[in-house]
């Protein structure tokens, strides 16, 4: 069939990914043995697995958080120093703490507002540790966020919501002038917390579980 010109945009970028998917196709005629999961498999992009992505996919996670906390990761976000040196913004002041100019590592979590949100999940978790730069941190997350603990998915799933609710803070305060308490972004995280557990079986006679069911108010 040909790509006529009166088809819609999408029908005619299918056409021509024909030839894409031609060869895939070639080995066998029967269609059968095909499956979408084995032709995205063989157009995608391949590369390596990154050292942190069990931070972000692993079975709880939630996916608009897992993507902002990937375009963190790979800082990709478009933070004040970025557009200033594209030349969009002339001032790139953090929105959120006013008092240093706003970088990927300055938001996370220099920044002494995004510094405090994360040092309060921390506590919540029993964990009194100050919060490091962001490479550290992430380092620091790599080596402790590891099995299937109720602490391990309670701090994993408040990694992600935690970068997620911060970046969202700070376009709300940058672009609508609307400002959210660093206890209302806790309170966020933990409302996460608790949808994404709430069906998850949980010994609660461990007394560590107990404790954390208790601050995170996970119900019975």
């Amino acid at each position: 069939m040909d790509c006529r010109s009166g088809m819609s945009w999408n029908l005619r970028r299918l056409f021509k990914l024909r030839i894409v998917a031609a060869p895939i196709f070639a080995p066998s005629l029967d269609l059968g043995k095909f499956t979408s999961r084995i032709i995205w498999s063989e157009i995608r992009e391949k590369a390596p697995k990154v050292v942190w992505h069990k931070l972000i996919w692993f079975p709880l996670h939630v996916p608009k958080h897992a993507l902002i906390a990937w375009m963190a990761l790979h800082e990709r976000l478009p933070t004040m120093d970025r557009l200033m040196r594209m030349g969009i913004v002339v001032d790139c002041l953090c929105p959120m703490c006013g008092d240093a100019a706003e970088s990927h590592s300055h938001l996370f979590f220099e920044c002494a507002v995004s510094s405090r949100i994360w040092t309060m999940v921390l506590r919540t978790c029993g964990l009194n540790r100050m919060v490091l730069q962001w490479s550290r941190e992430i380092a620091w997350a790599m080596n402790s966020l590891k099995g299937k603990s109720l602490l391990s998915s309670i701090l994993k799933i408040a990694w992600s919501a935690c970068i997620y609710f911060i970046w969202i803070e700070r376009n709300a305060r940058l672009y609508r002038d609307s400002m959210s308490s660093v206890e209302d972004i806790l309170a966020d995280v933990k409302t996460i917390i608790r949808i994404r557990l709430s069906t998850r079986n949980i010994n609660r006679i461990d007394h560590i579980n107990s404790q954390l069911c208790t601050t995170w108010g996970l119900l019975v």
